[in-house]
């Protein structure tokens, strides 16, 4: 009985062992996320006018709505687990139009060498007034609907 307890035990934790390893792990990147999350701007990486615009830069891949005006954080999430490391919903107000976008980021413990794209959602369910979702869905049937591909708005390179 003494051995087949002491054969258990062999078994099991060196499983425990790597479980708890993996969750302290998990735990203190999920905090740092969370404490990256609370202490950045969302918006602060959005190339914004007037020191950053399409005259300014003319590649056109940089500006799939026009010139940014003004962007706000809408809401935070910190994922427990998975591709992404922090998402921010943002408003931006474009030439263009508005645009609610989900920013987000991956890496951000790289240093300036995060990743970071929007990918355009739709205003619904995004904490909008009703006057602020009915311009957003005006904006976005006039763009001919929300843009299928993601704006890279940091490509990581530092």
């Amino acid at each position: 009985m003494v051995r087949r307890w002491r054969r258990v035990l062999f078994v099991v934790a060196p499983l425990v062992a790597v479980a708890a390893v993996t969750l302290t792990l998990g735990e203190s990147s999920y905090l740092q996320r969370l404490r990256y999350a609370s202490e950045r701007d969302g918006c602060r990486n959005v190339p914004m006018a007037p020191a950053v615009t399409p005259q300014t830069y003319p590649e056109p891949s940089f500006w799939p709505y026009g010139a940014v005006y003004a962007c706000r954080v809408l809401d935070v999430v910190v994922p427990l687990y998975g591709e992404v490391d922090v998402s921010f919903n943002v408003l931006l107000e474009t030439d263009t139009g508005p645009a609610v976008l989900r920013m987000d980021y991956l890496d951000i413990d790289a240093g300036r060498h995060f990743v970071a794209w929007g990918t355009e959602l739709a205003p619904t369910g995004a904490g909008l007034s009703d006057d602020e979702a009915a311009r957003v869905r005006r904006a976005i049937a006039d763009r001919g609907g929300r843009r299928p591909t993601p704006w890279v708005v940091h490509y990581g390179d530092g």
